[in-house]
């Protein structure tokens, strides 16, 4: 009888502990960290211009720097530094002039 007594007590303990050191929580998701993405579509494009939308995601700004196609492909910090920028806060619709002909960019 008291060895019993002692398993159900045991028990108990057990299950008070379990249960005051889970919980459920509705803020779990919110150190979730989202990686930021850019998205890049497509508008008219002539001889000397060029159209795009720029589309964020998780972004706080983005920034675009067109270079002729030999040209070495600029680093990120270049790009932010020597390109356009836009805050990330909505589209951005970019047409760029002045082009010159038969030129690839990059």
């Amino acid at each position: 009888m008291k060895s019993s007594f002692l398993y159900w007590v045991n028990l108990l303990v057990i299950s008070i502990f379990a249960f005051s050191t889970t919980g459920c929580s509705d803020d779990d998701n919110k150190n979730e960290i989202y990686p930021p993405s850019l998205t890049l579509e497509a508008g008219e494009t002539t001889e000397t211009t060029v159209s795009f939308t720029m589309i964020p995601k998780y972004a706080d700004e983005m920034a675009y720097l067109l270079v002729k196609k030999e040209a070495t492909a600029p680093s990120l910090d270049q790009i932010f530094s020597e390109g356009t920028n836009y805050a990330a806060t909505e589209n951005a619709k970019v047409t760029v002039k002045d082009l010159e002909r038969n030129t690839k960019y990059q």
